[in-house]
Protein backbone atom coordinates (compact mmCIF):
# COMPACT_ATOMS: atom_id res chain seq x y z
CA UNK A 1 0.00 0.00 0.00
CA UNK A 2 2.65 2.49 1.01
CA UNK A 3 4.72 1.59 -2.08
CA UNK A 4 1.86 2.75 -4.31
CA UNK A 5 1.75 5.99 -2.32
CA UNK A 6 5.50 6.49 -2.72
CA UNK A 7 5.32 5.71 -6.45
CA UNK A 8 2.67 8.39 -6.94
CA UNK A 9 5.10 10.85 -5.33
CA UNK A 10 7.95 9.71 -7.58
CA UNK A 11 9.95 7.93 -4.87
CA UNK A 12 10.74 4.26 -4.43
CA UNK A 13 11.74 4.29 -0.73
CA UNK A 14 10.94 6.38 2.32
CA UNK A 15 14.52 7.64 2.38
CA UNK A 16 14.23 8.90 -1.18
CA UNK A 17 10.87 10.51 -0.32
CA UNK A 18 12.39 12.27 2.71
CA UNK A 19 15.41 13.43 0.69
CA UNK A 20 13.22 14.82 -2.11
CA UNK A 21 10.93 16.51 0.42
CA UNK A 22 13.91 18.10 2.17
CA UNK A 23 15.35 19.37 -1.12
CA UNK A 24 11.95 20.76 -2.12
CA UNK A 25 11.56 22.50 1.25
CA UNK A 26 15.09 23.97 1.10
CA UNK A 27 14.44 25.22 -2.43
CA UNK A 28 11.39 27.11 -1.19
CA UNK A 29 13.07 28.64 1.85
CA UNK A 30 16.34 29.34 0.03
CA UNK A 31 15.59 33.03 -0.58
CA UNK A 32 14.55 33.40 3.07
CA UNK A 33 17.73 31.82 4.44
CA UNK A 34 19.60 35.08 5.01
CA UNK A 35 16.80 36.66 7.00
CA UNK A 36 15.94 33.54 8.96
CA UNK A 37 19.61 32.91 9.69
CA UNK A 38 20.10 36.47 10.91
CA UNK A 39 17.06 36.31 13.17
CA UNK A 40 18.17 32.92 14.52
CA UNK A 41 21.61 34.34 15.26
CA UNK A 42 20.01 37.18 17.21
CA UNK A 43 17.87 34.67 19.14
CA UNK A 44 20.98 32.65 20.04
CA UNK A 45 22.84 35.78 21.18
CA UNK A 46 19.78 36.83 23.18
CA UNK A 47 19.65 33.39 24.82
CA UNK A 48 23.33 33.57 25.77
CA UNK A 49 22.97 37.10 27.15
CA UNK A 50 19.79 36.09 29.03
CA UNK A 51 21.55 33.10 30.52
CA UNK A 52 24.46 35.29 31.63
CA UNK A 53 22.06 37.88 33.09
CA UNK A 54 20.22 35.17 35.02
CA UNK A 55 23.55 33.87 36.33
CA UNK A 56 24.56 37.40 37.34
CA UNK A 57 21.29 37.90 39.23
CA UNK A 58 21.65 34.42 40.76
CA UNK A 59 18.38 33.20 39.28
CA UNK A 60 18.19 29.43 38.96
CA UNK A 61 17.89 27.54 35.70
CA UNK A 62 14.35 27.75 34.35
CA UNK A 63 13.22 25.29 31.74
CA UNK A 64 10.40 27.65 30.77
CA UNK A 65 12.95 30.17 29.45
CA UNK A 66 14.52 27.50 27.23
CA UNK A 67 11.07 26.52 25.98
CA UNK A 68 10.36 30.19 25.22
CA UNK A 69 13.55 30.35 23.14
CA UNK A 70 12.58 27.20 21.23
CA UNK A 71 9.13 28.69 20.64
CA UNK A 72 10.80 31.82 19.26
CA UNK A 73 12.76 29.68 16.80
CA UNK A 74 9.63 27.91 15.65
CA UNK A 75 7.22 30.82 15.44
CA UNK A 76 9.68 33.33 14.00
CA UNK A 77 10.61 30.82 11.28
CA UNK A 78 6.94 30.13 10.52
CA UNK A 79 6.17 33.84 10.47
CA UNK A 80 9.06 34.67 8.13
CA UNK A 81 8.24 31.70 5.90
CA UNK A 82 4.58 32.70 5.67
CA UNK A 83 5.31 36.37 5.05
CA UNK A 84 7.91 35.39 2.45
CA UNK A 85 5.37 33.31 0.57
CA UNK A 86 2.80 36.10 0.80
CA UNK A 87 5.34 38.58 -0.56
CA UNK A 88 6.40 36.28 -3.39
CA UNK A 89 2.96 35.08 -4.45
CA UNK A 90 0.40 37.73 -3.46
CA UNK A 91 1.75 41.18 -2.66
CA UNK A 92 4.93 41.83 -4.60
CA UNK A 93 5.00 45.62 -4.34
CA UNK A 94 5.29 45.95 -0.54
CA UNK A 95 8.48 44.64 1.13
CA UNK A 96 6.59 42.82 3.89
CA UNK A 97 9.38 40.38 4.59
CA UNK A 98 11.90 43.14 5.24
CA UNK A 99 9.47 44.97 7.51
CA UNK A 100 8.62 41.90 9.58
CA UNK A 101 12.25 40.77 9.81
CA UNK A 102 13.29 44.28 10.84
CA UNK A 103 10.67 44.32 13.58
CA UNK A 104 11.77 40.90 14.88
CA UNK A 105 15.40 42.03 14.83
CA UNK A 106 14.54 45.15 16.83
CA UNK A 107 12.66 43.06 19.40
CA UNK A 108 15.67 40.79 19.84
CA UNK A 109 18.13 43.71 19.96
CA UNK A 110 16.03 45.35 22.68
CA UNK A 111 16.15 42.16 24.71
CA UNK A 112 19.91 41.88 24.20
CA UNK A 113 20.36 45.51 25.32
CA UNK A 114 18.30 44.88 28.46
CA UNK A 115 20.38 41.80 29.33
CA UNK A 116 23.60 43.71 28.56
CA UNK A 117 22.57 46.35 31.11
CA UNK A 118 21.89 43.66 33.74
CA UNK A 119 25.24 41.94 33.15
CA UNK A 120 27.58 44.93 32.89
CA UNK A 121 25.56 47.62 34.74
CA UNK A 122 26.01 49.91 31.71
CA UNK A 123 23.41 50.88 29.16
CA UNK A 124 24.38 49.38 25.82
CA UNK A 125 23.81 52.59 23.85
CA UNK A 126 25.93 54.61 26.30
CA UNK A 127 28.67 52.00 25.95
CA UNK A 128 28.55 52.15 22.15
CA UNK A 129 28.57 55.95 22.21
CA UNK A 130 31.58 55.98 24.54
CA UNK A 131 33.43 53.53 22.32
CA UNK A 132 32.74 55.62 19.22
CA UNK A 133 34.00 58.76 20.97
CA UNK A 134 36.94 56.77 22.35
CA UNK A 135 36.03 57.71 25.90
CA UNK A 136 36.71 55.67 28.99
CA UNK A 137 33.94 53.42 30.17
CA UNK A 138 34.70 53.85 33.89
CA UNK A 139 32.68 57.07 34.17
CA UNK A 140 29.66 55.18 32.80
CA UNK A 141 30.01 52.67 35.62
CA UNK A 142 30.14 55.49 38.19
CA UNK A 143 27.09 57.16 36.62
CA UNK A 144 25.09 53.96 36.74
CA UNK A 145 25.90 53.40 40.42
CA UNK A 146 24.46 56.80 41.39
Amino acid sequence: MYRAFLNTLGASTWLEFCAKSLIWFLAIIGPLFDLVGSIFLLIIVDFIFGWAAAYKEKVGFQLSKVVNTLNKFLFYALLLFTVGLIEIKLITLVPLLSLVAGYLALVELRSIARNFEIIFKIKLWDFIRAQLKREKVEHLLKDSEK
